[in-house]
């Protein structure tokens, strides 16, 4: 049997490392702080505005809590005597603090006892992306703590700050499909502090949606997997090994 020429063994060399080398199973989690560049990552996005379920406010304190557009919002209050709190809220028709966008979801009042009140959402199957805007009640700054799943498996936690008065965006492109989200006021929050929740977007990211407005995150193949450095110089090495020896080696005429 004839021996493996250098080239040959070249090849197999870099095929073992290539197949050695680690690669992510999914894209990373990117995040967006404008509205109007998530929404450039995830066309066909639907939006749920609140709108149109109540002139005044209406409760929906019970497990099963609110469900629109197969979009599932709980809110876990977590205590015996009332375990579950939310409301939808039309600042028009009771008085209460408008943020300039109608309607909007009210949770349960933050608890320094009680630290896992919460925003709870179950989303749809293969619901890979989704923006929100989030407010808090109450005159001072506040901050959101975001926990998001895939399955059992959590996809990341990220804190964001409000500003009293205004709507605060936050976007994510998971890289993977989102089972359920939980919005929960951080520690800290003043005291009779309710998280609010308005315009809550979701829908299919878009391939390669990572580096195109994301505030992290790294670009990624359609197949959800990132080449790395070692291995791209690998392949760059071989390349060049491969032509220098083909250059060395003369022409051999056709026919």
């Amino acid at each position: 049997m004839r021996h493996l020429t250098a080239l040959r063994w070249l090849f197999v060399g870099s095929l073992a490392l290539l197949i050695a080398s680690p690669l992510p199973l999914s894209a990373s989690a990117i995040t967006y702080t404008d509205r109007t560049l998530w929404e450039l990552s995830t066309p066909g996005f639907v939006n749920i505005d609140f709108e149109g379920i109540t002139s005044t406010f209406q409760s929906f304190n019970t497990s099963d809590g609110l469900t629109v557009n197969g979009v599932q919002f709980i809110g876990l209050a977590l205590t015996p005597s009332s375990p579950y709190q939310l409301w939808v809220v039309n600042p028009a028709g009771t008085g209460a603090e408008d943020f300039g966008s109608g309607s909007y979801l009210k949770g349960p009042m933050f608890s320094s006892g009680v630290a896992d009140r919460q925003i709870r959402v179950n989303l749809p199957p293969n619901i890979d992306s989704f923006g929100v805007d989030l407010m808090t009640t109450g005159s001072t700054p506040q901050s959101f703590a975001i926990y998001v799943w895939s399955g059992q498996s959590p996809v990341g936690g990220w804190s964001v700050s409000t500003v009293p008065g205004n709507r605060t965006f936050f976007g994510l492109n998971a890289g993977a499909p989102i089972t359920m989200i939980e919005f929960m006021l951080d520690t800290g929050v003043t005291y009779q502090t309710y998280p609010l929740l308005d315009n809550f977007a979701f829908g299919v990211a878009a391939p390669l949606s990572a580096g195109t407005g994301g505030s992290s995150g790294e670009q990624t193949d359609p197949m959800g997997a990132e080449v790395s450095e070692g291995t791209t110089l690998l392949l760059v090495a071989a390349g060049l090994l491969v032509v220098q020896r083909l250059r060395r080696q003369p022409a051999v005429p056709l026919g």
